[in-house]
Order: C-alpha cells, then sequence, then structure tokens
C-alpha cells in the first residue's frame, strides 16, 4: 500500500491549495425545503421496528450530523442546491401552474432519502462503514421511503412512475459498472448515472407544474452541471488519497496515457509531472467553474434566479481564470450561445484560390488527437455547447469518428462539420447520420459546374453534388456553402433555383463573400465583390427567400443593412464575424478570433480559451466601434442590423473609407 503522502513530499497537485466551493446565502424557501429534508430522517428512524429506533437515530447523527441552529443537520455534507432545487423549482414564476398542495414536502421526503442512500452506499461499498444490521435495516427502509415518496408525488402519473424507474435503474448502471473510464467525459457521464436517483424528485415536481418537455431537460441538464462540478471537486480535493488508493477518479481521467500509467503504478512523481505538464488540476477548475456557469444560465432560462445565485456563490471562490457570467460582458452566456471552431487539419484534396487556409503557407498541419481533446475539455469547460470542426478537409482527419463520440460526452449538444465532400461515401454518410439531429454538414459548392470548377479545381462540382445526394440519402442535415465572387452574383437565381428542386431537404444556400486572403494583388482580385456587386447579391437573395428558397449570408451583417435600405426584409439576420463568444482553434494550436482571421490572440494551453475570453484585448476586438461608426450617417440602420464595427479591410482591393460606407452611400 502507497503512503498517501510520503513526509516531505510535494503536494500530487502542485499549488497546494485545496480549492472549495462558496458558501450560497439561502433564502426563506430554501432554508424551509432545507428543513423538510432534515424531518424526512427522524421519520425513517420512526419507521423502523421500536427497538432499532433509538439506534438507528444515534447511527445517523453520528455518521453525517452536526448541529445547526439547535438541530441536528443530517446533511451538512451536502452542497444547498442538492436540495434547495426543489424550492426553486416550487416558487419558479416560468411554471404554467402551481403545484398541487404537499407536493413539495413529499418531494422533500424522497429527496432526503436520495441524498442519504448515495452517501451510505458509497461508504458500504468503500468500507468506510461496516455492513451491520442496523445500517442495512436503515438502507432497506430508506429506498423503500423513496419509493414511496414518489409514487405519491407521482399521483398515478405515469410517465413520473417512468421516470423514477429510469433514474434508479442508471443509478445502479453507475455504481456497478467496473470499467475503467476511457476519457473524462466517459467519467462524467458515469457520475451522470451515479447522481440519477437526486434528479427523480426535481423532475417529478417540474411535471406537476407544467414545464414543457424541453423545459425538464433544461433542469435536469442545470441539475447535473452542478452536481458533475461537485464530483470534479470532491476528486481534486481527494487527490492523495485517491492516488494512494489507485482510484481512477476525474484527475487521473484529465491526464494522457503516460500520467495515467504513472497513476496506475504508484510512480508518485511522474503522476505530479503530468498533472502540472498537462495544468490537468486548472483545467478540471476551469470546467467545474463553466460547468456552473452553465447551470446559472440555463437556471436563469427557467426563472429559477435563486438557484443560479446559489450557483455563482459556489463558483466565487474557484480561481481558474474563467469569466464569471454575472460580469459586464456576460462571456459564458455568450459561448453558450455561440460554437468554438477547431480546425482539425490543413490537408485538402482541392485547390481553391480563395481558400485562406492554403493562403496561410504549404504546410500540411493534423491536430494531434490529445490536443483535439484538450480543445474541447476547455472549451466545454468555458461554456461552449456547439462545435464546429472545419479544416482544410476535416474528413481527412483521422480521428473524426472518435472525437465526435468524445464531444457528445463531454455534452456537446451539436456539431457542424464543413467539407469540400470530396471523401464522402456511403458508409461515412451512414456512421455520421447515427448522431442524428445533433450533427450537420455543409458541403462546399460554388454555383454552376463552369464557375465551381475554376474556382476549386476540376471535378469538384461533380463531387460535391455526389456528396450531397450521399449525405441526403444518408438522412443527414445539409446546408450548401457556395463562396460568392462576381462570377456567381448573376447566376445566383438560376443555381439556387436548380439547388433546391433537384436537392429540395437541403437546409439552406450560405452565400460568404469571397475575401482577399493576402493584403497584396493577387489574381482572386477580379473575383472580389465592389458594392454593386454587393448589393446585387443582397437583392437576389432576400427576394428569393421572398419565393421560398432559404438562401443567407453568412456572417455579414451589411447585407442586413444593405437589404433594410433596400425595402427588402426578407433576408435571415446575419451576425458579425467578430462577436463575444467567436473563437477558433487552428491545427498548429493558434486562438484566432475567427477562421479567416490572422491575428492570434493566444496559443492553446489548458484554461486558455476562458482567459481569452475574459481578456481585455478580446472584448476590445467583438465589442462595438467607439471610433468611426457613432459619427457615421449609417450608424442607425447599421445598428438595426446587427453591425456594430466597420466592414473588414479584406472585402475588396480598396480600403477607404470603409466597404459599408461604399455600399450604404450608393442606396442614399
Amino acid at each position: 500500500m502507497i503512503e498517501p503522502r510520503p513526509p516531505g513530499a510535494p503536494p500530487l497537485v502542485p499549488g497546494g491549495t485545496t480549492p472549495r466551493f462558496g458558501a450560497p446565502a439561502l433564502r426563506d424557501a430554501a432554508l424551509r425545503v432545507h428543513a423538510l429534508v432534515n424531518a424526512a430522517i427522524p421519520e425513517l428512524c420512526r419507521a423502523l421496528p421500536p427497538s432499532q429506533r433509538t439506534d438507528a437515530a444515534l447511527f445517523l447523527m453520528r455518521y453525517g450530523s452536526a448541529m445547526r441552529d439547535g438541530a441536528p443537520d443530517f446533511f451538512r455534507n451536502f452542497h444547498a442546491p442538492s436540495y434547495t432545487v426543489l424550492a426553486h423549482v416550487d416558487s419558479s414564476p416560468a411554471a404554467p401552474r402551481c403545484s398541487p398542495r404537499g407536493s413539495l414536502e413529499r418531494a422533500a421526503a424522497a429527496q432526503a432519502m436520495a441524498m442519504l442512500l448515495h452517501s451510505l452506499d458509497d461508504h458500504l461499498c468503500d468500507g468506510e462503514l461496516p455492513p451491520t444490521q442496523l445500517s442495512l435495516l436503515v438502507r432497506s427502509e430508506a429506498w423503500r421511503r423513496y419509493r414511496h415518496a414518489l409514487g405519491e408525488l407521482s399521483d398515478g402519473d405515469a410517465a413520473a412512475r417512468a421516470l423514477t424507474d429510469e433514474c434508479v435503474d442508471a443509478y445502479y448502471r453507475g455504481v456497478t459498472t467496473d470499467l475503467r473510464p476511457a476519457s473524462l467525459e466517459s467519467y462524467m457521464d458515469r457520475f451522470r448515472d451515479e447522481m440519477a436517483t437526486w434528479l427523480a424528485a426535481p423532475l417529478a415536481l417540474a411535471r406537476l407544474r407544467g414545464f414543457s418537455e424541453e423545459e425538464l431537460s433544461g433542469i435536469r441538464r442545470a441539475y447535473e452541471c452542478f452536481g458533475i462540478a461537485w464530483r470534479l471537486l470532491d476528486d481534486l480535493q481527494d487527490a492523495e488519497e485517491d492516488f494512494a488508493a489507485r482510484r481512477a477518479t476525474a484527475l487521473w481521467a484529465a491526464l494522457p496515457p503516460s500520467g495515467r500509467a504513472a497513476w496506475e503504478n504508484g510512480d508518485r512523481e511522474g503522476a505530479r509531472g503530468a498533472i502540472e505538464s498537462e495544468g490537468a488540476a486548472e483545467a478540471l477548475l476551469c470546467t467545474i467553474a463553466g460547468l456552473l456557469h452553465e447551470g446559472a444560465v440555463i437556471a436563469e432560462g427557467l426563472g429559477m434566479a435563486g438557484l443560479a445565485e446559489e450557483y455563482r456563490a459556489l463558483a466565487a471562490p474557484l480561481d481558474t481564470g474563467a469569466p464569471r457570467s454575472g460580469g459586464p460582458d456576460h462571456t459564458i452566456e455568450a459561448a453558450a450561445r455561440e460554437n468554438i471552431s477547431v480546425e482539425l487539419t490543413t490537408r485538402c484534396g482541392n485547390a481553391c484560390a480563395h481558400c485562406f487556409v492554403r493562403a496561410r503557407g504549404d504546410d500540411h498541419l493534423d491536430m494531434p488527437f490529445e490536443t483535439a481533446l484538450s480543445v474541447l475539455r476547455d472549451a466545454r469547460g468555458a461554456g461552449y455547447r456547439t462545435l464546429h470542426l472545419t479544416g482544410g478537409e476535416p474528413l481527412l482527419w483521422e480521428g473524426l469518428p472518435l472525437l465526435l463520440d468524445e464531444a457528445y460526452g463531454m455534452g456537446f449538444e451539436s456539431v457542424y462539420i464543413n467539407t469540400t465532400g470530396a471523401p464522402l461515401d456511403a458508409d461515412r454518410a451512414r456512421a455520421l447520420a447515427r448522431y442524428g439531429e445533433r450533427l450537420a454538414l455543409s458541403i462546399s459548392l460554388q454555383g454552376p459546374a463552369a464557375v465551381n470548377d475554376r474556382l476549386r479545381g476540376d471535378g469538384a462540382s461533380d463531387s460535391a453534388r455526389r456528396a450531397i445526394a450521399l449525405a441526403l440519402d444518408a438522412g443527414l442535415s445539409v446546408d450548401v456553402f457556395a463562396c460568392a465572387g462576381k462570377s456567381l452574383v448573376p447566376e445566383i437565381p438560376r443555381f439556387a433555383d436548380g439547388l433546391f428542386r433537384e436537392y429540395p431537404p437541403i437546409k439552406s444556400l450560405t452565400l460568404i463573400q469571397i475575401i482577399r486572403t493576402v493584403r497584396a494583388p493577387s489574381t482572386l482580385d477580379g473575383e472580389l465583390l465592389g458594392p454593386g456587386d454587393f448589393i446585387a447579391l443582397v437583392r437576389s437573395a432576400s427576394l428569393l427567400n421572398l419565393y421560398g428558397l432559404r438562401l443567407r449570408v453568412l456572417e455579414n451583417p451589411l447585407a442586413g443593412a444593405a437589404a433594410a435600405a433596400m425595402g427588402l426584409p426578407w433576408l435571415p439576420a446575419s451576425p458579425p464575424l467578430l462577436r463575444p463568444g467567436r473563437l477558433t482553434v487552428l491545427a498548429d494550436g493558434a486562438i484566432t478570433p475567427a477562421h479567416s482571421e490572422r491575428l492570434i490572440l493566444a496559443a492553446f494551453a489548458p484554461g486558455s480559451i476562458a482567459a481569452t475570453l475574459a481578456s481585455e484585448s478580446y472584448r476590445a476586438l467583438t465589442g462595438p466601434d467607439a471610433d468611426r461608426c457613432p459619427a457615421c450617417r449609417h450608424a442607425a440602420l447599421c445598428r438595426r442590423a446587427g453591425m456594430v464595427r466597420p466592414s473588414e479591410w479584406y472585402r475588396d482591393s480598396m480600403e477607404s473609407p470603409p466597404y459599408c460606407v461604399r455600399v450604404l452611400d450608393i442606396l442614399g
């Protein structure tokens, strides 16, 4: 047996400071639920055979209680949201109806048993509690009362009863598995199962209050954010003990294979070195803070501001550098609304003249798989829920199938993949389609074959059309991306009409204005859209929407401003390219504000995504322009379209006056 910490040895986790949650201030409704869950413990004891009641009460008081305001607090080791979630569900103004009389009391009784059983089972199995007749009797009665209270709470609702059964099954699935988790994400998934019995009462109460299925999913996610964050923090706090016992914890799961091997072999220096070099503890703290802030955002959206306050109070002492969602820039909320773009490779079989990836140089780079995993973990910790995978050609990146599994396991809700379509075959399309609505593709098609192949290479049009058909046949969600230069603008109506006739299920035709990839003159300059060309593009796209064809302009709010100036309101809104929450991590690890931008904000390392979002330079880059826009005569029109900065320099071959001014001046 390895000593928990040899005398004189440095701490396993560098830094030595034990992270702890803050202490939320509980309001009256939360304090009432605290009293209700504590009252359930004497009721449990009174339900036992008379000869066992006193011993059971003494056992439970010794096991987990402390005095609070003159009364025993049996749940002193449980952070408040474990049970106060019931108060916030019960009092949320967002629910369409009040809960039936007595339902909060029944929910609190069930929640008390769920918390007690979670702790009892854990300590009975790890040997901390001996399996005596008394402890097993208490456990059996607690399970009976848990099921009985939930049965009363469901009040004949078959769906609520099925939910209870589902939660109990998930709990045992989580606590009985012997498999070591393959990743931190699968470790968190396991704990999601282990805490499932805590979810039954809050969700049953929410059903009684009339929350929709979508809102119930939000309540589940918000509560899971808290529970998983607590588990990760526990693992950091218990690192020495877990290392001594060789347990596969969150800290172990956050290490690369060499670090895990050192942990499993009792190599303290090797494990400590891996924890330090990987920034594993810092990454876990960032994940914890991100989970709590994500949960707070969801809770606020469900009318549970008090629960959001509790989550933020828990997160307050965690010195991760992660932005706080209650701060002035709301960077966690911004990340939750946006996607994180990851350039997996710069390799591609096409030779597009307008490609800004090719313009960076001829080196073919692949992001290492472990780096990609680390980027995804960091992004989830910063609050991102949507993942955008790009290249190069991401379908050429060998680790893609496994990375998708890991991404969904981490909690990413949707993944969007840009592809030329060239590597897509029927088998790969079917493999991607198994993710259902959570995964979507954009396939690049530049317009009619003559226009497309002149810019993308011979045969590229046939390849893209074959890929569109394969993807749609497999049931995938498909957008068609077309980089719009001068050659395409007059062809847009015929091209769009033919595309939607041939492939009716496609979601949209997205037009992307071709841009300069270098400041020096290039062969591409003839394709750049002058102000008049841009106006023609916007007019066509807007009118085609009027006639039922789904066209949009990507990340260019000038299109909305121009459409409004022409009195053509049918074009979907387009956000700015540079906006709060938007980031790209390139294949070489550089963090940029957008894929087409050359400005490097940071080099990726654990914690760097949250730190970048919170940085002054990023806020200045993505915030409203304070110099030129306020004095511009088009400012009000642009603000209504969501345009808060002048157009970027690379829109055409003329840098001044700004492109947006020249476009809107034509329109008067």
